[in-house]
C-alpha cells in the first residue's frame, strides 16, 4: 500500500460523507482510508460502517473518546502505507489530491497548499511560499519554525520515519500538538519539499463560533507546547549552528505567544482590574521560563523586555496592536492561527 490516509472522527455526521466522497473516487487501489471514530454519539458510526462495508480499502476503528491526538495515534498504529497523510472529517480534498501526494517521492516531508472555504465559497488560499522557496533543508526547517506551519493535513509523511523514531501526537497537549508532532518529525527527517498546488480544502463554515470562546487554559498549554518544541530541536542531531538558529526563532515566537495569551483575555467578560491582573500573571508565567537566549532584533528585544519586566499595561497595548496587524503565534489548521 502506498498511502495511508488517517481520518479522526467525532460527531461528524453532517460532513463525513462529503469528506469520504472527495477521496474515494481517486484512490485507484493505491491508498487505504483509516477511519478512527473517537467515541461519536451521533450517526458517524453508521456512516463509517456503511462505507467500510462497501469498500475494502476502508478500515474502520471505534474507540472510546480520547481526543483528536489519540484518534490520530490509533490510526498511525494501524497504518500500513509507505506514506501517511491526515484529513479532518469536516474538511475535504481536491480532485487531484493523490497526484499532489505523488510529487517529490524522495522527500521525507511534502507540504502542499490549502484552500479556505466558507459555506461552499472559496475565501482564500494558503500557499507555503517560504517553504517552496527554501534553498536547502536548513532553510526549510527555519522557514517551517518561523511560520509554525503545523497542521498535519497539508503534509505527506514517510511512515518509516514515524515508526522508527516513535513519533506520535502528544496526547496531553491540546494547543499546538500538531506543530509539536510536525517539528519532531522534521528533526528526524533528512529531506523536505513543498509545492504551491492546493490539495486540501478547509471548511471554515462553523469555525468562528469556536474562535470566539475564551480558553482559560491557554497559557499553561502554550507553555507546555514550547517546552516540547524546544526539546525537539535541542535533542535533534542537527549541527549546533542550526540548533541555535531554530531556538532563536522559537524564542521570538515564544514571546509573541505571550501576547497571544493576553489577547485571549479580550474574549473574557472581566473587570479591567482583573484583566490587568491576569495579564501580569501571564507575563510572570512566561518570564519564569526564559531560556536566556539572545534576542534577534528590535521587536524581539522589546517584547522580551515587556514580558520579563512584567509591564502589564504595555503588554495589553502590544496585544491589541497584534490583534489588528497580524495573526497570533499558535498553530491551528491555518498557518499561524490561534488553536483551540
Amino acid at each position: 500500500m502506498l498511502y495511508s490516509v488517517i481520518i479522526p472522527i467525532y460527531n461528524a455526521e453532517k460532513t463525513l460523507r462529503r469528506c469520504l466522497d472527495s477521496l474515494l473516487p481517486q484512490m485507484n487501489g493505491q491508498a487505504e482510508l483509516i477511519l478512527v471514530n473517537d467515541g461519536s454519539t451521533d450517526g458517524s458510526d453508521e456512516i463509517c460502517r456503511e462505507y467500510a462495508a462497501l469498500n475494502g480499502q476502508i478500515r474502520y476503528i471505534f474507540q472510546e473518546n480520547g481526543g483528536v491526538s489519540s484518534a490520530r495515534n490509533r490510526g498511525l498504529a494501524a497504518a500500513s502505507g509507505a506514506y501517511v497523510s491526515f484529513v479532518d472529517s469536516d474538511d475535504l480534498v481536491s480532485s487531484d489530491y493523490f497526484d499532489v501526494l505523488a510529487e517529490e517521492p524522495e522527500a521525507d516531508l511534502l507540504v502542499f497548499g490549502e484552500r479556505l472555504t466558507r459555506n461552499g465559497s472559496v475565501m482564500d488560499s494558503i500557499i507555503p511560499s517560504s517553504l517552496v522557496s527554501a534553498s536547502d533543508y536548513d532553510e526549510f526547517t527555519a522557514a517551517f519554525v518561523r511560520s509554525r506551519n503545523g497542521s498535519p493535513c497539508n503534509k505527506r509523511f514517510r511512515r518509516a520515519i514515524l515508526t522508527d523514531n516513535g513519533i506520535v501526537f502528544p496526547e496531553g497537549l491540546r494547543i499546538g500538538e500538531d506543530f509539536v508532532f510536525c517539528l519532531r518529525y522534521l528533526m528526524r527527517a533528512k529531506t523536505a519539499a513543498a509545492t504551491e498546488r492546493c490539495a486540501y480544502i478547509i471548511d471554515e463554515s462553523d469555525s468562528q463560533s469556536n474562535s470566539r470562546k475564551y480558553n482559560a487554559d491557554i497559557c499553561s498549554q502554550a507553555l507546555q507546547n514550547y517546552r516540547c518544541a524546544f526539546d525537539a530541536v535541542l535533542s535533534s542531531a542537527l549541527e549546533q549552528p542550526q540548533k541555535d538558529r531554530l531556538t532563536q526563532i522559537l524564542d521570538y515566537n515564544y514571546y509573541r505567544t505571550a501576547f497571544a495569551c493576553v489577547q485571549e483575555l479580550f474574549k473574557a467578560d472581566l473587570p479591567r482590574r482583573e484583566r490587568l491582573r491576569r495579564t501580569k500573571q501571564t507575563l510572570v508565567d512566561f518570564a519564569a521560563e526564559d531560556r536566556g537566549l539572545p534576542a534577534g532584533g528590535i521587536t524581539h528585544r522589546l517584547e522580551k523586555l515587556v514580558v520579563k519586566r512584567k509591564l502589564s499595561l504595555a503588554a495589553y497595548a502590544i496585544a491589541r496592536l497584534h490583534r489588528k496587524t497580524d495573526k497570533a503565534a499558535l498553530p491551528e489548521k491555518a498557518e499561524g492561527a490561534l488553536s483551540g
